[in-house]
Order: C-alpha cells, then structure tokens, then sequence
C-alpha cells in the first residue's frame, strides 16, 4: 500500500495507466475500490494516468473520529499532498457527490494545479448532513431504500460507523457554509468542465448549483441524465467514460 502524509493523517492512493494525470474521488462512504468494480478504471487507464486517492475518514486511509478532522480545505490539502509525492504539478480531476466537493476545494485553494475539472453530481444539498446523520444512528434502515444497488449497498455496510458520525457532525454543523462556500466558487472556476448531472429537483441546492456552474462557467458542459438517480449517475459508468475521454482529449 502506498501512502503520503497530511499533518499526521495517513492518505492512500494508487496509480494506474499512463498519460495526462487524472485524479480519481469517490463520494461518501464509498473508497477508490469502485472506480475498479463499476469499470472505471479498465477503460480509462488505457488513455490517462489515474491517481486514484481514498479520501480521509474512508478506504485505507485515516480516519479522524472527531468532526474537526473534516473541512474542504484539509481534504483539498490531502490531495495536493498525493500530487506532490508523484511530482505531479498540474492535472484533471474527477468526482462523484463529496468527492465533488473536494473537487471544488481544490478549485478554490489550488486553483493552478487543476486543468480541467470533471463533477458527477458533485455538488453539496441542503440535506446531505441530515443524511448522514440518519446513517450513522440507524444504518440498517436507511440503506433499505438503496437495495436495488447491491453491490453499492454490501460495500456501505462494512463502511467503520465511528467515522461516519464524525463526518455527518462536520456535515450538519457546516452544510449551510459549504453550499454558500461552493456557490462562490463556482464564480471563479476557469478551466474547462465538464458536468454530469442526474435527476433533481428544481427547487433543490443540487440543481440549482450545477445549472449555475452550466451557466457560469465559461467553458462548461452540462450532461443531465434526467432518468438516472444519484446512484445511476454513477454505477452505469459505460455511459460515462465515454464522455470523460471525449472531454479530456479535446481540452
């Protein structure tokens, strides 16, 4: 296992492929394992360099249990820190629900390591705490309404409870400051984006953050799988992948 290190915590990552580097982030409670069991990796890595990272309080890396061990910019700086030890200046980015956030983060901190940026549903929601909340007290019950995705749900269900409730009490108390947070950086985001959305509804933050990066972002791109939950959007990676190397190669 290959790590580097953030102020003491413990971040993992793995390489795969060669080419233009581009970062791999999961999103809540998953780790970078499914980028391999729903194909994302097979088809990329023929084209790009993937730095597939498990972001902290997931995966093999370390796990805080308290919830100041959670911000944007620490999980922005767990990235940089994997990207300095490959010696890697600059790169694309992808990621899935929080791993969008991180994402944003890097676009807000680091804004000149990035070329290009990549958000399948990536975006904060008024009810992402509340979520995780509900989670991490009765997790049995709250995975039922995810059955159909079973490969999604046996993986949650060995997800370690303690930092769940770590990452939900960061959540709860800072999800009205990360969504105005993302909100303000989607103003300033530069380089070409490519936007994966799946269905919302309209009086939601979720939509109403990606239709502004649509529309603000001067060289974006907005893909709406209207028919596709926030799993869909995910799971179904053949009608992503394409779309990924289409966008990357003419950037």
């Amino acid at each position: 296992m290959t790590f580097t290190n953030n102020n003491d915590v413990k971040i993992y990552y793995t390489v795969e492929g060669h080419g233009d580097p581009l970062v791999l982030l999961h999103g809540g409670m998953m780790d970078h394992s499914y980028f391999y069991k729903f194909g994302y990796v097979p088809v990329l890595k023929d084209s790009f360099k993937l730095i597939l990272i498990d972001m902290r309080g997931h995966g093999n890396s370390d796990k805080p249990l308290d919830a100041k061990g959670y911000s944007l910019k620490l999980f922005a700086d767990d990235i940089i820190c994997v990207l300095d030890a490959l010696k890697v200046d600059k790169c694309n980015v992808y990621g899935f629900s929080l791993g969008g956030w991180m994402v944003h983060s890097l676009a807000k901190y680091y804004p000149n390591r990035l070329n290009s940026i990549i958000l399948c549903d990536g975006v904060p929601g008024s009810k992402d705490g509340q979520t995780f909340q509900a989670i991490a007290k009765n997790f049995d019950e709250t995975l039922k309404p995810i059955s159909q995705y079973q490969l999604i749900k046996e993986i949650i269900s060995t997800f370690d409870r303690q930092p769940i409730k770590a990452i939900a009490n960061w959540m709860e108390s800072e999800i009205d400051k990360i969504i105005t947070e993302v909100d303000s950086i989607i103003d300033d985001i530069k380089v070409p984006t490519l936007l994966f959305m799946s269905h919302h509804e309209q009086n939601t933050d979720e939509y109403r953050l990606i239709k502004k990066s649509e529309k603000t972002i001067e060289k974006s791109r907005l893909i709406h799988f209207e028919d596709y939950s926030h799993f869909d959007i995910f799971e179904k990676s053949e009608n992503i992948t394409p779309h990924i190397i289409k966008f990357l190669k003419s950037s």
